[in-house]
C-alpha cells in the first residue's frame, strides 16, 4: 500500500508543478515522474520479482524530502527569473539556413571512424585475454569485467587510450546536435534532411558498442526534449496528438530496452513487464534495503569524480571509489540504490538535502536558458536531461560535471553550434 501511496503523492506533486510551470519538461515535474515510475514499477513488482510489501518510514522520507527540496528549489528559480519563451514570430531558430552537407559528411565519418577505432581496442584487449565470441559477446565480457565495477563506459579506460576515449566523448555532443538540427529543419524550414537523420541513426547505433543501452536511451531523451523546446518556442500547446505522440515514443523506447537484451547478449529469464519494473523499480527496493542498514561512506559517494581530477593533477589524496553493491532478485542482479543512498551515505540528511538542492539549482538554470532561442543552450538541456530522469535510479550529475572531459565537451558543443549553424544571408541582413 506504501508504493501506491508514495507513487500517487509524487504524481499529485509533479501535475501541480506542471500546472505551475505551464511545462512537463523543467527539473521539478521530471524528478516527480521519475521517482513516481520508480516507486510505482517496484510497487508492481511485490509478490514477483521479490516481496517487499512495504517502504519504510525511513526509505519514505528520503524520497518526500528530496523532492520536496528539488521542487521549492526549481518553482523558486522559476518564479524569480525573466527568461520567457519568443513572442510570436520573433523566434531566431527559424532564421538559420540547412546545416551544410559537407558538415553531415565530417560529422557521419567522424562517429564511424572514432566508434572503428573504440571498438577494435576493445575488440584487441578482449582477444588479448584468451576470450572469443561475436561481437556482442566480447562486449558482454567487456562490460562485466571493466565497466560494471567502472561505474561508465568511459570511466575505466582499460583496453582503451585516453585519446580515443576523449574522441568518443565527443560523439555525445554530436549526435544530440544532429538530432536537434533534424528536427529543427522539419519544424522551422520543412525540410526533412534524409542524410541527416541517416547520421543521426548511425550514431544512435553506433552508441551500442558501448556495452550498454543507457547511452542510447539518453540520444532518444535528447531527440524528445528539442522537439518539445521548439515547440514551445513555436507556442504550440501540449494537445491530445502530441501527448499520444509522446506515449507511442516512451512505448517505442521500452520496446527497444527489452528487445535489445537478446543482442547485447543479456540474459533474463524475466518476462516483459517484470523486466521493465525490475529495470525502472530495483533501484527503490534496493534502497530500502539500505536503509534498513545505513552505513556511512569512508570518504565520498557523491564528489569521488572531484577526488579523481584531484589525484590526476597530482594532489595525494585518496578516495574509495563509489561502491557498486549487488543485490539478487530471482536470479538477477541490480546495484542501483537511486541517486539519494549515493547523498545520504556521506553524511545523512544534510548532504542529502544539500546535494539536492546544488542538483536542482544548476538544471534549472540550465533549463529557464532554453527559453533563449539558442542552439547551445537547447541542445546542452536535451543532451543532459536524461541526467534528471535518472535520479530515481542512479546519481549520474556529479560525475558528469566532475570529470576532467566536461569542459571538452562544452567547448565542443560551443564551436559545432558557432561553425555548423549558419544564419541565412537574407536574414542577417535585416
Amino acid at each position: 500500500m506504501s508504493f501506491l501511496l508514495l507513487c500517487a503523492c509524487l504524481l499529485v506533486a509533479g501535475i501541480g508543478c506542471i500546472g505551475r510551470t505551464k511545462d512537463i519538461i523543467n527539473p521539478a515535474v521530471v524528478t516527480c515522474a521519475s521517482y513516481a515510475i520508480a516507486v510505482g514499477s517496484a510497487g508492481l513488482g511485490v509478490g514477483r520479482w521479490h516481496n517487499v510489501e512495504n517502504l519504510s518510514g525511513q526509505t519514505i522520507a528520503l524520497i518526500v524530502l528530496s523532492v520536496a527540496v528539488c521542487v521549492i528549489v526549481c518553482l523558486t528559480v522559476i518564479a524569480s527569473s525573466r527568461e520567457r519563451w519568443c513572442e510570436v514570430g520573433q523566434c531566431s531558430l527559424g532564421s538559420y539556413a540547412i546545416i551544410d552537407m559537407k558538415y553531415v559528411v565530417m560529422i557521419g565519418l567522424y562517429i564511424v571512424v572514432v566508434y572503428y577505432l573504440y571498438y577494435r581496442q576493445i575488440n584487441t584487449f578482449i582477444s588479448s585475454l584468451g576470450i572469443e565470441g561475436t561481437i556482442f559477446e566480447k562486449l558482454n565480457t567487456y562490460r562485466s569485467l571493466y565497466i560494471i565495477n567502472n561505474d561508465s563506459a568511459t570511466g575505466g579506460g582499460e583496453g582503451v587510450n585516453a585519446v580515443v576515449l576523449q574522441l568518443r566523448n565527443i560523439v555525445d555532443v554530436m549526435v544530440p546536435f544532429v538530432l536537434f538540427e533534424f528536427i529543427r529543419e522539419i519544424l522551422y524550414k520543412k525540410y526533412v534532411n534524409y542524410p541527416l537523420g541517416i547520421v543521426g541513426i548511425i550514431g544512435m547505433i553506433a552508441s551500442l558498442l558501448t556495452t550498454g543501452r543507457s547511452l542510447l536511451i539518453s540520444y532518444m531523451f535528447a531527440g524528445v526534449v528539442s522537439l518539445l523546446i521548439m515547440q514551445k518556442h513555436l507556442h504550440k500547446e501540449y494537445n491530445i496528438r502530441n501527448i499520444i505522440k509522446t506515449i507511442v515514443v516512451v512505448v517505442l523506447i521500452i520496446s527497444a530496452f527489452f528487445g535489445l537484451n537478446g543482442l547485447m547478449k543479456r540474459n533474463s529469464e524475466f518476462q516483459f513487464i517484470d523486466y521493465i519494473t525490475f529495470y525502472l523499480g530495483s533501484s527503490v527496493t534496493n534502497l530500502e534495503a539500505y536503509m534498513k542498514n545505513p552505513i556511512q561512506a569512508k570518504s565520498t559517494q557523491t564528489l569521488d569524480g572531484l577526488y579523481n581530477i584531484m589525484s590526476t593533477l597530482g594532489f595525494p589524496v585518496q578516495n574509495s571509489g563509489r561502491s557498486v553493491t549487488w543485490i539478487e532478485y530471482s536470479g538477477n542482479e541490480s546495484n542501483v540504490f537511486t541517486a539519494l543512498q549515493r547523498y545520504y551515505s556521506d553524511g545523512g540528511y544534510i548532504t542529502l538535502a544539500l546535494y539536492m538542492l546544488i542538483f536542482s539549482a544548476i538544471m534549472t538554470l540550465l533549463y529557464l536558458q532554453t527559453r533563449k532561442d539558442d542552439p547551445f543552450w537547447i541542445i546542452l538541456y536535451s543532451m543532459t536531461f536524461y541526467i534528471i530522469f535518472d535520479q530515481s535510479r542512479d546519481d549520474e550529475f556529479y560525475p558528469y560535471i566532475l570529470r576532467l572531459s566536461f569542459p571538452i565537451i562544452i567547448l565542443a558543443l560551443y564551436v559545432i553550434c558557432r561553425v555548423m549553424m549558419k544564419e541565412e544571408e537574407c536574414a542577417s541582413q535585416r
